[in-house]
């Protein structure tokens, strides 16, 4: 909470249209915690910060990427809220146990996206690509795409669906959009 009426007046009625923007960070502190930055940390440094953390405290890390936070020690808010939702902590090692599809879902690439778009807005460009509008009913069409997709994957870029895309950045703008309040 903030103490200041007026200072906690203001950041709920304003917007958080920049997500470098630390008002909401320096306004709202975690009550037993932390915040640092997660750029250029290693996954061995960030795992030592858990690691000492007490029971009752937390850590924000901002600018962290996703693989890194998913091979943290700790627990991610996905398995807080499945611990919630069962009301037991047994379901965490059917969550480790439990088989899973190898490879990468359409749904966690469009997760993983909607994530860099957000959190890493200035690696969102060099790691995802909209694929062109070209009619695949056509061998003209089907070779653009194909020579598009080699391109993209020399440059590490993942090619999107142009609506997978679209709808990438109207969740992105929709979420930066949203009141503090």
């Amino acid at each position: 909470m903030v103490n200041n009426y007026t200072e906690g007046q203001q950041l709920i009625n304003s917007k958080v249209t920049n997500i470098d923007d630390n008002s909401i960070f320096s306004a709202f502190p975690p009550v037993n915690g932390k915040i640092m930055s997660g750029e250029n940390i290693t996954l061995e440094m960030l795992n030592g910060c858990v690691d000492a953390l007490k029971p009752t405290e937390n850590l924000i890390v901002r600018r962290l990427s996703n693989s890194t936070y998913h091979a943290a020690n700790g627990y991610s808010s996905t398995q807080i809220r499945l611990v919630q939702k069962a009301e037991t902590i047994a379901v965490l090692d059917w969550d480790k146990d439990a088989p899973v599809q190898e490879g990468k879902t359409r749904a966690f690439l469009i997760g993983d996206a909607v994530h860099t778009a957000i959190l890493e807005p200035e690696k969102f460009p060099l790691r995802y690509v909209s694929a062109p509008e070209l009619d695949l009913r056509t061998k003209d069409g089907k070779k653009t795409l194909s020579d598009f997709e080699k391109k993209n994957l020399t440059l590490a870029r993942v090619v999107l669906k142009k609506e997978e895309f679209e709808a990438i950045q109207l969740m992105r703008d929709s979420a930066l959009a949203y009141p503090n309040g």
